[in-house]
């Protein structure tokens, strides 16, 4: 490998947006179709960083895949923060990261394999019972293209314009 090639490998690992972390959890979501959903989420009882990994595959194109959370917080002593939400693998060349934590709309998307990986901190405020504890709650869903599909009325007026077209053209002197 010459220097030049080198030198612009370790330029574009340089600009590029770090991964997120090493899954702490790993889930499996399952096969989601065109147009579906499920749900995901944890709950944590101490202090920690976490980084979730829901794995899913996609069995068919979607236009888009949007995910939802909810935080709880049942404990007056713990507090929980998401950070971000990441999405790789797919079509996808790079992940797909953002970091607003109520709601994802990821579109684009072709059928593959997919991993969703939602980051975030619990903290001790170190005053209060830790209570039951804090957590988020999740769903994904899948929609597809719709394919619109014609009314027998529609059918039938297209059918009457025909027929009106071919009958006046046909009633026209040559």
């Amino acid at each position: 490998m010459n220097r030049k090639s080198l030198a612009l490998a370790l330029a574009l690992c340089a600009g590029a947006p770090a991964m997120a972390a090493t899954c702490t959890s790993t889930f499996s979501l399952g096969t989601l179709g065109p147009s579906g959903g499920t749900f995901f989420g944890n709950n944590f009882s101490t202090p920690q960083s976490f980084n979730d990994c829901y794995a899913f595959t996609l069995s068919q194109a979607p236009t888009s895949a949007t995910t939802t959370t909810i935080q709880w917080d049942w404990s007056s002593r713990l507090n929980i923060d998401l950070t971000s939400v990441s999405l790789s693998g797919g079509n996808l060349l790079s992940y797909v990261n953002d970091l607003w934590s109520e709601s994802w709309t990821f579109g684009g998307l072709t059928a593959g394999d997919y991993l969703l990986q939602v980051a975030g901190s619990v903290t001790d405020s170190g005053s209060g019972t830790a209570g039951y504890g804090v957590g988020y709650f999740g769903m994904l869903t899948t929609s597809g293209a719709v394919t619109p599909v014609p009314e027998p009325e529609s059918l039938a007026m297209l059918a009457l314009g025909l027929a009106a077209v071919g009958w006046s053209a046909r009633r026209k002197p040559s």
